[in-house]
């Protein structure tokens, strides 16, 4: 579905009230008896938000201009703000479950927006779960993250001609020239251009931890042995204790990257914000080892070990 400019404008702002939810869910509070404003409005030099508008160095919209949806979730912002903040509110609800797709094989999971169709990013699924959509949509959330491992064992190691990395000792398997063939036919691209794959046990262990009811421990271990195994041990340098990789959500030899890198050097860098994850993410693989009552399993990087033995703390 393609939306006015404005109302991905709103759209987008909205995504930011996400990572305030726990405000955006207070409720109003009192100062010496009087009601305080409702919350969310602002003004500092040209960026003024209104109850009904916003303005800054670039335009202005009022409430009259969005779109007026009505969402299937709803869950509703508590407390006294604007109408100008719930209808942006709706709005994000809205564009959430417009991204939603629908697999050949009838499975549902996160799309990346519109024009990328039903590719599937798991980065893009694992941030957005935990910035807010593992709450709201969290039976679709749990059938994307399944659907990603799915994808990305059945894709393996198989690479178009560039993004073989001969430094990683892994089975490289050239069968295109440039990616967009890997990704015609498998909805998802070369590993390497996804070595900050593992921000799928955060956002496993986020959903879980929020919806116990859906949690499925047995599923994410087995997941999380075969992934620590197969795909990220491989990148792991015992000389230093750190994992090679791109930063996380940044796509290789973008802008993010000085020029002149190649792909090789973009994803042989030990990028902080991944290893970062790395080190986040032995806390929820051991959690479904605890709750399964079973010996700690550990892969070759010995990484499933307790944290202190491995990282300082």
């Amino acid at each position: 579905m393609k939306r006015a400019p404005l109302g991905q404008f709103a759209a987008m702002a909205c995504g930011c009230l996400m990572l305030g939810i726990g405000l955006a869910f207070a409720e109003r509070a009192s100062i010496g008896g009087n009601e305080v404003k409702p919350r969310f409005l602002f003004e500092q030099g040209s960026l003024v938000m209104a109850a009904d508008a916003l303005r800054d160095a670039n335009g202005s919209f009022t409430l009259a201009h969005l779109p007026s949806p009505e969402p299937k979730c709803k869950v509703e912002l508590k407390g006294a703000v604007t109408p100008l903040t719930r209808r942006m509110w709706k709005i994000a609800l809205d564009d959430v479950e417009h991204n939603q797709v629908e697999n050949e094989a009838g499975r549902m999971y996160f799309g990346a927006g519109s024009r990328y169709g039903d590719r599937v990013y798991t980065r893009d699924i694992s941030i957005a779960g935990v910035l807010g959509v593992n709450r709201f949509y969290p039976e679709v959330m749990l059938s994307s993250l399944r659907v990603t491992r799915d994808v990305r064992r059945n894709l393996g190691y198989r690479v178009s001609a560039p993004h073989v990395i001969p430094e990683i000792q892994v089975p490289w398997e050239v069968i295109a020239e440039e990616d967009k063939e890997v990704m015609l036919k498998y909805k998802s691209n070369s590993y390497t251009r996804a070595t900050d794959d593992v921000i799928w046990l955060w956002a496993g262990d986020d959903l879980f931890t929020i919806h116990p009811e859906l949690a499925d421990w047995k599923w994410m271990l087995e997941n999380g042995e075969h992934f620590f195994k197969v795909f990220y041990d491989p990148w792991f340098d015992k000389t230093d204790g750190l994992f090679c990789g791109q930063p996380l959500f940044h796509d290789i030899q973008s802008s993010a990257y000085p020029k002149g890198m190649t792909i090789a050097d973009c994803v042989l860098l030990k990028a902080l914000s991944t290893n970062c994850l790395y080190y986040g993410e032995c806390s929820p693989w051991l959690r479904p080892v605890r709750k399964l009552v079973v010996q700690p399993v550990k892969s070759s990087s010995g990484w499933i070990v307790p944290l202190p033995s491995r990282w300082p703390s």
